[in-house]
Formats: structure tokens, C-alpha cells, sequence
């Protein structure tokens, strides 16, 4: 714009000073100079605008910034290209292994997608309909397909209350050797579902030539999907390769089914008409039948997001956009599963895959996401015949090479070399075999569990003391975390001793003072369960007129602790803190009359009246007196006899 204003005015001021020149020769060879010299400044200054505008231009579309490694527009757009190229024909094979048309598969991809990409919690993530959500539904469809939108919805509702509860951040709970499990035996179901498309029509197998070609095809898919070359699958995507190969390939292959000769020609015609095949109509019916798969259908697509979640965050650490957000994600999906649903979707969740084509290939912004969602719908109403003429062949080798990189390899490597523990081990293959029986939801929560049990019970064992005798004291350091796990080691630990029970019976516990120290410097008090024990330690000893100090306290277990005994006594000076200090006591403070600790709770027995000896040789004095009172009492009864 700039230019053009000073081209403009360049030329106004020359018509200006073109009938002033013609007069004289010396007037029209001095304005002629100056106009050569205005028409020499503005083009000048039009070439320097010119060029800064290509340079910010250039910079926007095809640059790279090295300090947040935000790629450029160009770069966002060519991955989302690759990251379509890559998602189409297995969203197509998704919906087939579901039990619905192939093309709601690419209705559900452009729902979750377009949500996930403009409201997600993390830029350059891919979402869409997935291999895990189709698992989930698969029998479902076999049984009432038309439940399936009903449980979509019903899912879609439960991630958006999860995610407005703040629940996304359970999933850094998750064991490592759950989610080894998990996707292992999920790569094993994508394999196993693969088994139904070697029939054609469905229940008749495939025999003879077709077999055969139909082999060669899936094999050829993954050979090519596998072993592209990187640069050359840098400007094109290894799964177009694929699908390119085989369609070029089917037309000499007899017998090959075709997508098309599986779903009907008439879904392939293309134009606006697709979209009535990619959002059919639905009626929400059979919520009882659906609200078990969908429970399921929300706990792996939360649990397959938020691993993808934090794998891009991995990748993609120190750009602008900052760590992803959890819940941010969960909502996100919630609401495009409800929306997915409600179009009479599979629903879909993040794509751990294809996040990572998107990542490679510069996406990193949401414009990735966004162009990747563009160029599905563009080959959902333009290219639909491209689409219908895929062998199903393909479609195998490609779901063959996605369960080859969804299966965690490094977890064998592990066994084999023996670098996790047998418990580890055994909780992989555990998982793995529950996922591929039982359903992902069971195996996932059957493996919290059992690694959750496991802990607790490598916790409690861990509790440990030592104990020092002194004179009138005895001392007793705790070690480990008390929680009602190791409650009951506690008690045994902390338990009064042969001593301290004779103390309680004998005539002493009225002259001298006995105490009992606790100290929970080296140990923490995890729960209720652990303040019960204590304050059964506290009215144990108080049985037996016993001082219990307990040292090092937290300040929630004294609250606690006060208020579940009625025999504790605090000093008013107590302050509020989280972690005690390391000052250490010495053991005169424990048999004088000085005031307590800051952080000790003394527990004295209840309605004792004692007699406090502030020193050793006052009781040696004592003991001398009796000593002296009886030996002159037996000599005076041997003087009478």
C-alpha cells in the first residue's frame, strides 16, 4: 500500500511539473533534474518496501524460528497434508472393524479433529476416530449397531465431567508397566481384527487366487509403508505410497475386494452426497445396553489422549505453547465425542501415530491440525471414487504397520534383559493378555490395582526403628511412612516393653518418672489410619502412667491427634508448619520441668500424681536414707533379742 502511495504521488508531482518545464530551456532542464531526482528517491524507496515485504512474507510462510522452534505456516500446512494422507484410509478401516459404514469414519475424523485441534490442550496433537475406540464399540456394532451414537454421547458426556473435575491429571498416576501392557495388547487386537477382512462377502473366506492377491496386497502395503526411505517420505507420506502402489496394482489382480465392492458403489460418488454416508441418521435409543461401552469408550480414549498428550509434550519442549493441559484436553474431547455422536459417529480420541507424523513434519501449531482436518473433508467430497476403488488389502498392510509401531518393542527388550523386576514383568504380560481378552478399560484398572496393592505392601515393609535405653528414658526413632499399610508393624514397633509394663505394676511409677520418646523425624504420617495407631500408643502407655512424647510431628497430625485424644497436651506457643525442624533435644529437657518443644506433643497420663527426682544423686541420697532407716531398724530388733 505504501508503494502504491508513492508511485501515486511520484506521479502527480510530475504531471505538476511537466507544463512548467516546456517554458524555458533553463527552467525545463532544472525541474527535469528535479524530477530525476524524485523519481530516483521513490523508487528506491519502493524497492526497500518491496523487499522488506517478500522478507517478512517469506519469513511467515517457509522460515523457522530457532529460539521457540515454532515452524512456519507453510511448514503447519504440509504436515497436516501428510497427517490426512495418513489418516484416511485408516479411519475408513476403523469404521469397518466398528461394524458401520466406512465413511462415518471420516465423519467422526473431522468432528473430534476439528474440536480437539481449535479447543485442545495441546497445538500440533492429532485426533481423530481411532483403532482403540473402534475396539471398544466393535461388539456393540456386531449386537445393536444402532446403539453405537447412543454410546458415543453417553462417553462424550463423562470425559467433559472428568474434565471439568480436573481428572486429566490422573493419568501421571498411571504405572509404566501398565501402560507397556496396555499398548501391547492393544497392537495385538488391531492384528487379530485384521482376521474378518480375509472374508468376502462376510462369513465366506477368500480362497484360491483372490487369497492370494489379496495377501500380496496387504503385504505389499506394509513393505512399502515400512520401508520408505525418510527423505523421500519427507515430501511424500509412506501410506499414500501404499495406497498408491496397490490401486495401481488391483485393476490386474481378479478377485481383490474393493472398498466400494464391500459398502456399495453408491457411497462413492463424491460431491456433497458423501457427507449424507459420513453423518447418517440416528435416534438415541438403548442407553442401558450402551452405557457399558460407553464408560469404556471414555476411560481408553482419556487414557490414549493424555499418553499422547504428554508424547508431544515431549517433542516438542521450549516452543511457545508451553506444557499441554490435561484437562483442557479432556473437555475438548468430551465435546467432540457428544458432537460426534450426535452426527451418528464412532467417536475418536488422540492418534499417537499420526501426532508423531504431524510433529516430524513441522506441525506444531494448531494451523496443522486445522489444514489436516481441511484436506479430509476435501477428500471426503472430491475424491470419493479414489477412495472407493482402495483395496482392502491396503487397508490390512496399513493397519499391520500402525499395530507394528503401537506395539512397545522396548518392553521385550526389558525382559530380555532383565532390567525391570519379576513383579514388573509379570504385571506387562498380565495386562497385555487382559487387554486382549477382557477389554482395555478392565485391564488398565485391574493393573492400577494390582501395582497399587504392590506398592502399599513394599511401603509397609519399609517401616522400620531403632531404639536407645537410658536412665528413666528409652527412645525410639521411627523410619519409613505410616499409613494403614504399616499401622499394625507400628504398633509392634512403638508396643510397651517388659519394662514399661513392671514400671506400670510396681511401687516406682509413684516416686519416679518414666518416658517414652517417639520420634517421627525419618518417618511420615500418611492417613486416619496411622493417627488411630498412634493414638493407641498413646493411651496404652497412659494405662501404664507412662510420659509419650512424640517428636518431629506435622502439624495436621497434631490437629488430628488432639482431636482424637482426649489425654494430649500441647504447649500454646505451637506453631503451624509442614515440615519439623532438625534441632536436636537433649536428654535433660526430657526429665526436668522446661517447657517443650515446638514441635513434640508430650502425653501425659491421666489423674497421676507423682513425685518428679530432678537428679540422679537426689535419688541416690533417697536410696542411701532407706538403706540407713533399715539397717539401724534390724539392728536395733537383734539388740532386743
Amino acid at each position: 500500500m505504501r508503494c502504491t502511495l508513492l508511485l501515486l504521488a511520484a506521479t502527480t508531482s510530475a504531471k505538476r511539473l511537466l507544463p512548467k518545464a516546456l517554458t524555458s530551456p533553463a527552467t525545463s532542464k532544472k525541474y527535469f533534474r528535479q524530477y530525476r531526482k524524485w523519481q530516483k528517491r521513490t523508487t528506491n524507496r519502493a524497492e526497500r518496501l518491496t523487499r522488506t515485504s517478500v522478507e517478512e512474507l517469506s519469513g511467515l510462510l517457509f522460515s523457522r524460528d530457532p529460539h521457540t522452534d515454532d515452524h512456519s505456516l507453510a511448514a503447519n500446512v504440509k504436515a497436516g497434508l501428510a497427517t490426512a494422507v495418513a489418516v484416511a484410509p485408516e479411519a475408513l478401516q476403523f469404521a469397518l472393524i466398528a461394524g458401520v459404514h466406512p465413511l462415518v469414519g471420516l465423519g467422526s475424523t473431522l468432528v473430534v479433529g476439528l474440536n480437539c485441534a481449535l479447543f485442545g490442550g495441546r497445538p500440533g496433537m492429532v485426533s481423530g476416530a481411532s483403532a482403540t475406540c473402534a475396539l471398544v464399540v466393535a461388539p456393540l456394532g456386531k449386537e445393536q449397531p444402532e446403539a453405537i451414537p447412543t454410546a458415543v454421547v453417553l462417553a462424550g458426556l463423562l470425559q467433559l465431567a472428568i474434565g471439568y473435575l480436573k481428572g486429566g491429571r490422573l493419568v501421571r498416576m498411571l504405572p509404566h508397566p501398565v501402560v507397556l501392557g496396555f499398548v501391547n495388547g492393544l497392537a495385538v487386537k488391531v492384528i487379530l481384527a485384521q482376521v474378518d477382512h480375509f472374508q468376502f462377502p462376510h462369513g465366506t473366506w477368500l480362497t484360491g487366487s483372490a487369497l492370494i492377491n489379496h495377501s500380496l496386497l496387504a503385504l505389499l502395503s506394509f513393505t512399502v509403508i515400512e520401508g520408505t526411505p525418510s527423505f523421500i517420505a519427507e515430501w511424500a507420506p509412506a501410506p499414500l505410497l501404499a495406497m498408491l502402489a496397490c490401486l495401481s496394482l488391483s485393476p490386474f489382480m481378479p478377485g481383490v475386494p474393493l472398498l466400494r465392492d464391500v459398502v456399495g458403489e453408491e457411497a462413492f460418488t463424491g460431491g456433497p452426497g458423501a457427507l449424507r454416508y459420513a453423518f447418517p441418521s440416528y435416534s438415541l435409543t438403548s442407553f442401558t445396553t450402551a452405557l457399558p461401552y460407553a464408560c469404556e469408550l471414555a476411560a481408553v480414549g482419556l487414557l490414549q489422549s493424555l499418553l499422547t498428550l504428554q508424547l508431544v509434550d515431549g517433542l516438542t519442549r521450549g516452543n511457545k505453547y508451553g506444557r499441554g493441559r490435561a484437562s483442557r484436553e479432556c473437555r475438548s474431547l468430551g465435546l467432540g465425542n457428544l458432537l460426534s455422536g450426535l452426527c451418528g459417529g464412532i467417536g475418536g480420541c488422540g492418534l499417537l501415530g499420526q501426532s508423531l507424523v504431524n510433529v516430524a513434519c513441522g506441525g506444531t501449531g494448531r494451523t496443522s491440525a486445522v489444514a489436516y482436518v481441511a484436506f479430509v473433508l476435501f477428500g471426503l467430497v472430491y475424491c470419493g471414487s479414489l477412495l472407493g476403488s482402495i483395496p482392502i488389502g491396503a487397508l490390512v498392510g496399513l493397519m499391520l504397520a500402525v499395530a507394528r509401531h503401537t506395539f512397545s518393542w522396548s518392553s521385550i527388550r526389558l525382559l530380555k534383559d532383565r532390567r525391570c523386576t519379576a513383579l514388573d514383568a509379570l504385571t506387562i504380560w498380565g495386562v497385555s493378555l487382559l487387554t486382549v481378552k477382557k477389554g482395555l478399560a478392565v485391564s488398565v484398572v485391574v493393573g492400577v490395582c494390582v501395582t497399587a496393592l504392590r506398592f502399599c505392601w513394599e511401603t509397609a515393609n519399609d517401616l522400620y526403628s531403632s531404639h536407645e535405653e537410658g536412665l528413666g528414658r528409652r527412645e525410639i526413632e521411627m523410619h519409613g511412612t505410616l499409613f494403614f499399610g504399616s499401622a499394625a508393624a507400628f504398633a509392634n514397633h512403638v508396643a510397651p516393653t517388659q519394662s514399661d509394663r513392671a514400671y506400670g505394676r510396681s511401687w516406682r511409677r509413684k516416686v519416679l518418672r518414666r518416658t517414652v520418646v517417639v520420634d517421627f523425624a525419618q518417618c511420615r504420617v500418611a492417613d486416619a489410619s496411622a493417627i488411630a495407631a498412634i493414638d493407641a500408643a498413646c493411651r496404652a502407655y497412659g494405662d501404664l502412667g507412662i510420659t509419650l512424647v512424640l517428636r518431629h510431628l506435622s502439624s495436621d497430625a497434631r490437629t488430628l491427634l488432639q482431636a482424637a485424644s482426649a489425654v494430649l497436651e500441647t504447649s500454646d506457643d505451637d506453631p503451624v508448619y509442614d515440615v519439623a525442624d532438625d534441632i536436636p533435644i537433649k536428654p535433660e529437657q526430657l526429665l526436668d520441668n522446661r517447657a517443650p518443644r515446638a514441635d513434640t506433643v508430650v502425653v501425659k497420663p491421666p489423674d497421676r500424681k507423682t513425685v518428679v527426682v530432678p537428679s540422679v544423686p537426689a535419688i541416690c541420697l533417697f536410696l542411701l536414707a532407706v538403706w540407713k532407716s533399715e539397717s539401724a531398724s534390724a539392728s536395733a530388733s537383734k539388740r532386743r533379742r
